[in-house]
């Protein structure tokens, strides 16, 4: 009984939603359907992360850092002359966010399972 608890707790706790969850025109949509075509590769499906290509697990990721590091990536604040491969090519893939609303958008998918 107390694992069956736990089993549904932990399941309606959720991660960074899949972009099946997240569809339709809300900024966690936008940013699910962005995320697909543009992050996952690297990231993951759920945002987790992948050891192997030190990348990180943005899913557990707060809204405030999240923007503060595509911004400093989009600036070239990192990713700059001296960084490392990976990232510089996080630095070419921030300058694909054409706008705050399209960091916003991600933001709000990466963080929309989070209370």
């Amino acid at each position: 009984e107390t694992i069956g608890a736990l089993a549904a707790h932990y399941s309606r706790l959720g991660g960074a939603p899949s972009a099946g969850k997240a569809a339709g025109d809300t900024p966690a949509g936008r940013g699910a359907a962005f995320f697909e075509a543009n992050c996952a590769a690297c990231h993951g499906d759920a945002a987790e992360g992948a050891d192997v290509l030190y990348v990180p697990n943005l899913a557990l990721l707060e809204a405030a850092y999240l923007r503060r590091q595509l911004r400093a990536f989009r600036k070239g604040w990192r990713g700059g002359e001296g960084a490392s491969t990976r990232a510089k090519g996080m630095r070419e893939m921030a300058f694909q966010y054409a706008d705050e609303k399209t960091v916003e958008d991600l933001v709000a998918y990466l963080t929309a399972a989070k209370p």
